[in-house]
């Protein structure tokens, strides 16, 4: 089921119920909102290590770094290709942990590598509340992307239910999942970067694109 996401005004002062789950969080070890262990995805700092590592261009972060980040993602796109993309058969799958998943759009070929273990993952995500439609968040419209090392520690917004979701995914590959609270912020909820408040016990669905799949250049 897919609910219709509604804006959300951001609040000027934080509410008892921002408040509570503020300190929820810290008790549970997660990150304060715009905390150094949420990974915003930079293009072209990725690339310039990428040009770098590949072929000793030490310049490679003066090149990139001058460039559009349309024009970064061209030279990224370039470097490691996706494939061949087709639209998805709109099923919905749902696994043994019981995440859910619908892909809009599925890549296969191409040289880039399936999203997996020591592999930097860059992705566009647009995050809502099941039962409400409520809008968390949307890297679309901030133009910042997210972006972690797989299988290393990560941060809100990733979850459990996004590393699951995400594996053996492509460059360009769109996938929809709808995460339980066992796979996402559980009964402690959650806030996000932009000090948004995930409920507690809520599921979530996650609108997924897949940017880049790369070796860690960092």
């Amino acid at each position: 089921r897919r609910a219709r996401p509604l804006a959300r005004d951001a609040p000027e002062a934080r509410t008892e119920k921002e408040t509570a789950a503020v300190e929820d969080a810290a008790e549970q070890g997660r990150p304060e909102p715009g905390s150094a262990g949420f990974n915003q995805f930079d293009p072209a700092a990725t690339l310039s290590r990428a040009i770098t590592k590949r072929w000793g261009f030490a310049g490679g972060l003066a090149f990139v770094t001058a460039l559009a980040l349309g024009d970064a993602v061209e030279i990224g796109e370039a470097l490691l290709r996706g494939g061949n993309a087709s639209e998805g058969t709109g099923e919905t799958v749902t696994t043994s942990s019981g995440l859910q998943y619908v892909d809009t759009n599925v890549v296969k070929g191409g040289t880039a590598p399936e999203a997996g273990p020591g592999l930097l993952v860059g992705l566009h995500l647009k995050v809502t509340v099941e039962d409400s439609g409520e809008l968390l968040l949307d890297t679309r419209k901030t133009g910042r992307p997210v972006a972690w090392v797989y299988g290393k520690k990560f941060a809100t917004p990733i979850c459990d239910g996004v590393v699951e979701g995400v594996a053996g995914l492509k460059p360009g590959a769109r996938r929809t999942l709808v995460v339980p609270p066992s796979l996402g912020f559980g009964s402690v909820g959650a806030i996000f970067p932009n000090e948004n408040v995930v409920p507690r016990d809520a599921s979530l669905v996650y609108e997924m694109e897949v940017l880049t799949v790369s070796p860690n250049w960092q």
